[in-house]
């Protein structure tokens, strides 16, 4: 991708002193009258410097490279307030029109050449850059050193620097100028190699033809030179700046539209990296998330673009070194390809959650129907046979009788504990009962024996129902893991409130284990899914000292409890 631009008030404020230079010109066309300032290219540098401080000033705001156009902008600036300086034949007025001519010279020297290179945001040969340097250089010193200088029509003045050999250098430095310059058109054309490029090459391309041809007309046919630049050499920072403003490309507005409202993400993908593709000229594109390429069009880089969305890398646009335009143009499509993945993640959440969901409620099925069969049916069982011994002995032993009774009250008494168990696990009764604490020291109570078990809670704001049961399930699951599989002394629930969070944590000081090489079992995936269902998290950390289980639940009350 491009980088930020460095110093864009820096360049804003060396524009801002050019379009005041320009100004000062604009003044002296109203004192001496716009014929005159025509005649002598007073018109034609003003409106030119304008120009190229309006591509200054866009290509800031489009974060674009900036140095070449500053210098036009300075160097026809200067040559505007010189040129009018002399044209008011204030003193010094020699002084005025020797800088203007040479200043112009350098403008349109660099202009053509520099300034056409400008315009092709990918790689130019370097050798062309440093031709179009010295060409204008060239033409600038001759210009410079020329016999006479022309403060007006019809005012040639000796010019103290005059260089007998000027005349031939600056037929030279003009001819290899216009050699570069339409050396940098030819690059500009040759490398407009895709949609992309085509849609901002040719506008400046005509710009640069014309702007070049109303320089030689001015030439052969001087009497109409003042209006033909006028209207022409504007022409090409008008064009650049229009091609740097641009809008989006009509094959990126369409890879956005199919991206849009997308039913079917996978293809809409693939057809979106295509149509990029296409409309760039790029080898190949590719979409990775997680170090998983998941859309591949053609042969990619290893060029790794951010997807990003609402903060959240959602994922990678893999794609070969991109010039600034394409980089442009990808950054124009990057956030909804981020937001069609983001889409995708989440409906495969959705789907993830309600799979397990589906698991872990059959699972608990599973677990009441063992429970029923395991503890609840023998229970009965052993009533109907006590009941059926109870009644064939009433008569010949009534001893026996009543022993059969008082088993089949045993074992009724028992069924009738195991479905009070059956019943508070499936809704902790204790919590609507005793509130959350009395039920988080009830279940420490039950379970303390030859383990400690403490419940230690900040004062709690009022809290949801579905917090509350949650909290409390995380709690019993993971102190009866506790106790069961950790041989703790001590096992801490602790319950605080911080920031519009609710933390509790369960920590022990038993054997430990390794969480990342034990699969969880139907218990702890069910407490996790309580959690995650109530936008919170649980955390496991265990080592040789213990274990501590964390589980943090956003409230949607703020504020501070502890």
């Amino acid at each position: 991708m491009t980088e930020p631009l460095r110093h864009p008030r820096l360049l804003l404020s060396g524009a801002a002193g050019c379009a005041l230079l320009a100004s000062s010109a604009v003044s002296v066309m109203v004192a001496v009258g716009p014929e005159r300032a025509l005649i002598s290219h007073l018109v034609e540098g003003t409106v030119v410097a304008l120009a190229w401080v309006a591509l200054v000033v866009v290509c800031v705001f489009r974060q674009r490279r900036a140095g070449v156009p500053l210098g036009m902008a300075a160097a026809w600036s200067v040559s505007a307030a010189s040129g009018g300086w002399a044209l008011l034949g204030w003193p010094f007025a020699i002084a005025g029109a020797w800088v203007s001519v040479t200043t112009w010279a350098i403008g349109v020297g660099v202009s053509y050449t520099l300034g056409v290179l400008e315009a092709a945001r990918w790689s130019t040969p370097r050798v062309l850059s440093v031709l179009a340097t010295a060409s204008a250089l060239t033409m600038a010193f001759a210009f410079a050193t020329l016999p006479t200088i022309t403060v007006e029509q019809g005012d040639a003045r000796p010019n103290p620097l005059a260089l007998p050999l000027s005349p031939s250098l600056s037929a030279i430095g003009i001819a290899a100028t216009a050699a570069v310059s339409f050396a940098a058109i030819a690059t500009l054309v040759l490398g407009a190699t895709s949609p992309a490029r085509r849609r901002s090459t040719w506008p400046v391309v005509t710009a640069a033809i014309l702007g070049l041809a109303g320089i030689a007309a001015g030439a052969v046919a001087n009497q109409w030179a003042p209006l033909v630049q006028s209207l022409t050499v504007p022409l090409l920072p008008l064009a650049i700046a229009v091609t740097v403003w641009g809008s989006m490309s009509p094959g990126i507005r369409t890879a956005n539209a199919k991206l849009d409202g997308a039913a079917d993400p996978a293809s809409a993908l693939t057809a979106t990296l295509t149509e990029i593709r296409h409309d760039l000229g790029l080898a190949g594109l590719a979409i990775e998330i997680a170090d998983d390429v998941v859309v591949r069009v053609g042969e990619t880089g290893e060029h790794r673009i951010p997807l990003v969305h609402l903060g959240r890398i959602e994922g990678h646009l893999i794609a070969p070194p991109l010039d600034e335009d394409a980089a442009i143009e990808v950054k124009r499509v990057g956030p909804s390809i981020a937001a069609v993945l983001a889409s995708a993640r989440l409906i495969e959440e959705v789907r993830r959650s309600r799979a397990e969901l589906a698991v872990a409620r059959e699972e608990e099925r599973r677990r009441v129907r063992r429970d029923l069969h395991d503890e609840v049916g023998p229970l009965l069982s052993a009533v109907v046979v006590q009941s059926d011994v109870a009644s064939l002995a009433l008569e010949r032993d009534p001893e026996r009788s009543r022993r059969s009774i008082a088993g089949v009250r045993a074992a009724a008494g028992g069924a009738v504990v195991a479905l009070r168990r059956i019943v508070r696990d499936l809704h902790p009764v204790a919590v609507d009962a005793l509130g959350l604490v009395g039920a988080l020291e009830e279940l420490a109570a039950r379970l303390s024996g030859t383990t400690s078990v403490r419940v230690s809670v900040t004062p709690l704001p009022p809290l949801p129902a579905a917090v509350e049961v949650a909290l409390y399930r995380i709690a019993a699951e993971a102190t009866g893991n506790a106790v069961r599989h950790a041989a703790p002394a001590t096992v801490h629930i602790d319950l605080s409130v911080k920031r519009a969070v609710i933390t509790l944590t369960v920590s022990d000081d038993g054997t430990g284990f390794e969480p990342d090489r034990v699969t969880p079992g139907v218990g702890l995936e069910s407490v996790r899914q309580r959690a995650a269902e109530l936008n919170g998290t649980l955390s496991i950390h265990s080592d040789g000292a213990g274990t501590d289980v964390r589980a943090d639940i956003p409230l949607e009350s703020g504020g501070d409890a502890a």
